[in-house]
């Protein structure tokens, strides 16, 4: 594989299934070293253990879907790469309207509301907020699906 060429994928639980292996594949198929967070991650393993990973990581690709806010570890992940300006992110909005995310609404604000009812949360949920509305901010792509149609709009992706 290219080692010059790293890409995390991000997904929520949500994604896990179907869809992901679309994009993996194609990129995996062109030497590009993919690491998907929430499938390669070793059961019991720390977010925070992929560190070495993360450091030589050229592209975070964040798939924010209905569920991504769901999970804590996701928003940890999208947090300490947004803090890394050298990092190329690219978000793929997958069943979300791209407002949704750069304002917070629907689905996405639902579970931030569930999130703030924990105190020891409060203040990473503030973050979190912050970096989810700035990452929406991103030119990225939307895809309403998984179908054969709406992968195709993800092709630039797969010719880094």
């Amino acid at each position: 594989m290219n080692s010059d060429k790293k890409i995390m994928i991000q997904i929520g639980l949500d994604t896990r299934k179907g869809f992901i292996a679309h994009p993996y594949d194609a990129l995996v198929t062109r030497g590009i070293s993919t690491f998907i967070v929430n499938v390669n991650l070793e059961k019991g393993e720390r977010v925070n253990n992929l560190s070495g990973w993360i450091e030589r990581l050229r592209m975070f690709v964040p798939i924010i879907s209905k569920g991504y806010t769901d999970s804590k570890s996701c928003l940890r992940v999208i947090s300490k790469m947004e803090a890394e300006p050298r990092r190329l992110i690219i978000p793929v909005l997958f069943g979300v309207d791209p407002s949704h995310v750069g304002n917070l609404k629907g689905p996405l604000k639902r579970k931030f509301e569930s999130h703030e009812n924990n105190e020891e949360l409060k203040q990473k949920v503030s973050d979190w907020k912050n970096v989810l509305s700035e990452v929406g901010k991103i030119s990225g792509f939307n895809l309403k699906d998984a179908n054969g149609y709406a992968l195709s709009h993800l092709s630039p992706l797969f010719s880094l």
